[in-house]
């Protein structure tokens, strides 16, 4: 777990809170689409999204290239109060990982239902490539570029 945690420091650019929150919720760290390489890409970047609900939360949205589908994906971390103690995690996990939903990991749905009024985040688990950051869209075009791979999203 230690080398696992190292990569992470090292190649996403979480704050060292949300670093220690992973470290102690074994199950965020299963949960995270990055962590599964062959099966996603990640970009070394996150989005962060200021939402018109709970506007004292802050979203950081990571995307990953689904290697199976050919399409982006994006779950999101939300501090919640932007106070850096209490994280959860909205992802969609495959049904045989679904015990793994609890106070840490939720199921994507649940973020679209908390966030997602007034149309907030539609789409926005499979996200087009023109509503990310110039930087992230940048990395993602060279990847797909160089691996000679397609984008159906």
């Amino acid at each position: 777990m230690d080398e696992t945690i190292k990569y992470i420091t090292n190649n996403i650019p979480f704050r060292d809170e949300i670093i220690k929150w992973i470290k102690i919720n074994p199950e965020v760290l299963i949960a995270l689409k990055f962590m599964t390489v062959n099966r996603f890409v990640h970009f070394s970047g996150i989005n962060i999204i200021e939402p018109n609900e709970y506007r004292t939360d802050q979203i950081l949205g990571i995307v990953v290239y689904d290697i199976t589908n050919k399409i982006l994906k994006q779950d999101f971390i939300v501090d919640i109060n932007n106070n850096h103690s209490k994280f959860i995690y909205y992802t969609s996990l495959p049904k045989d990982m679904s015990h793994i939903y609890g106070s840490n990991v939720k199921h994507i749905n649940e973020f679209q239902i908390l966030y997602g009024n007034n149309g907030d985040f539609h789409k926005t688990h499979h996200p087009d490539i023109k509503s990310l950051h110039p930087e992230l869209q940048s990395r993602i075009n060279n990847y797909l570029k160089l691996t000679k791979r397609e984008l159906k999203n």
